[in-house]
């Protein structure tokens, strides 16, 4: 007779451990980058401590959810959007690198239901910044800060839906935990934007950019664990 393997049945909603070892990495990059925040804001070392935490958040999903390929995805483009930003913050290419983020993001939390609109929104998005490039209607900054403010938006309703249909897995509120202080930390960024242009004083500016990554930080942690696989410890062998 041939030999029937078990089917191993996903379950989001299963337990997991995090080990302290990763707890205690996220809690001293998160001390350093509020120390160095504080006391040398414009330090290079600041920006060395800010990449590194992301790239410790990358690592993590290497690690835990290596089947998880739109999670790793958004988390490499995350990488590559802070070191893009990280030499200009208003950078228009980093957006847009967040807006592929954003895009992988919300296909992997409700792909199943939104595939018909992430897919006509890159075809509108891919468009619009063509033809905004081409004609400079207005700057190319504004109108990918808009697309990405979109899926942000749509982000959290994502989340959301999914806490509400499971409010006890742990996933899910990390999802929903990450992308509300997500928009907390954008929301900073555009404060410390209109700051920087004089819209709003500039006595703003250092303050705003101190709460960006209050917010962002503990928002990508959060993110990194909200993955809609098994961990890759609990992936049993194959047979």
């Amino acid at each position: 007779m041939p030999i029937v393997k078990p089917k191993f049945t996903l379950n989001t909603s299963q337990s997991y451990k995090i080990t302290p070892g990763w707890i205690y990495a996220w809690v001293t990059i998160f001390a350093l980058i509020l120390i160095t925040s504080i006391f040398a804001p414009l330090n290079q070392i600041t920006t060395i401590f800010k990449l590194a935490g992301i790239v410790i958040c990358l690592f993590y999903v290497v690690r835990n959810f290596s089947r998880d390929y739109f999670l790793l995805l958004a988390m490499f483009c995350t990488c590559l959007a802070d070191i893009i930003l990280a030499d200009n913050n208003t950078n228009p290419i980093g957006i847009m690198v967040f807006i592929i983020t954003q895009l992988l993001h919300l296909y992997r939390l409700d792909g199943e239901h939104l595939g018909k609109f992430i897919l006509g929104f890159t075809v509108f998005a891919i468009a619009i910044l063509i033809f905004d490039a081409i004609f400079e209607v207005i700057p190319i900054l504004f109108v990918a800060c808009t697309l990405y403010v979109t899926l942000l938006v749509a982000n959290v309703i994502a989340s959301a839906k999914w806490y509400r249909r499971e409010p006890k897995n742990p996933r899910a509120i990390f999802a929903l935990s990450g992308f509300i202080l997500f928009t907390c930390c954008d929301f900073c960024t555009g404060i410390s934007y209109l700051s920087l242009v004089a819209v709003l004083p500039s006595l703003f500016y250092h303050p705003a950019n101190f709460f960006v990554w209050l917010f962002y930080y503990p928002s990508q942690v959060l993110i990194s664990n909200s993955s809609k696989t098994n961990a890759s410890s609990q992936i049993p062998p194959k047979a």
